[in-house]
């Protein structure tokens, strides 16, 4: 199994005893299942999956292939207020990316930008081929 960007920066910054959340874990939940088998703790959740999961707060949230396919920027928004709902505290961070293909919603990447500022304090865009952002509360 090829692990995702957002799954590969996830095992580069986190340590065992984080909590960590696979924010749209999809039904195989086949990145949650890489990371435990590397020893971390990762909860899965996808849309009818898991929704206890939202009941608590994690040290890492994984947002990988969330953000590109939802159908417009009302579903954006409210993804991105929920990630950073979920978190910890100002020491956690949510590892977002969004790749060029597929895409739902017409947004440049200053617009998504601007989209998690309104949420994060801090928003680092990671040095790696595709979108990845590290968002702070």
């Amino acid at each position: 199994m090829k692990p995702t960007v957002v799954t590969r920066w996830t095992k580069k910054l986190a340590w065992k005893g984080l909590k960590i959340l696979d924010f749209g874990s999809g039904e195989k939940q086949i990145q949650t299942e890489y990371l435990q088998s590397h020893g971390l703790d990762v909860t899965p959740y996808d849309l009818h999956l898991n929704p206890e999961a939202l009941d608590e707060a994690y040290n890492i949230i994984m947002v990988s292939n969330v953000i590109n396919v939802q159908p417009d920027l009302k579903h954006v928004r409210k993804v991105i207020r929920d990630v950073s709902n979920l978190l910890e505290d100002t020491c956690s961070f949510a590892l977002v990316n969004y790749p060029k293909s597929p895409r739902k919603v017409d947004m440049g990447e200053k617009q998504l930008e601007r989209e998690l500022r309104k949420h994060f304090a801090d928003v680092t865009k990671l040095p790696d081929r595709t979108l990845v952002y590290r968002c702070s509360i």
